[in-house]
């Protein structure tokens, strides 16, 4: 494990978040909101770093941490560029036992 790249930090901390469409639909399903994934990603760990395989950033993270009430979120996401500046864009999330 490492620790989640300064980075993603600073833009998570700062709301320059979107989600994808699945990562949209599991936050309208439930039980785990915007609020918790940040908390996941902001006090979590890097558990894999890999290749981009659509090349819109260089690398995705797998970061898992704990949701605001505790329970670990898997949490997949990138740094992707934007004409407005980066944001942190999520894949998909949700709790490490799934």
């Amino acid at each position: 494990m490492a620790p989640v790249p300064e980075k993603i930090l600073w833009l998570v901390s700062r709301g320059y978040i979107e989600f994808s469409g699945k990562g949209y639909k599991q936050l309208f399903a439930g039980p785990y909101d915007e609020d918790d994934v940040k908390n996941a990603i902001l006090f979590g760990q890097v558990v894999k770093k890999e290749r981009d395989e659509t090349k819109v950033a260089k690398h995705k993270y797998t970061i898992i941490g704990p949701a605001q009430n505790g329970v670990s979120l898997y949490c997949c996401g990138k740094i992707r560029k934007k004409i407005s500046g980066e944001e942190y864009f999520i894949i998909t999330f949700h709790d490490d036992k799934s």
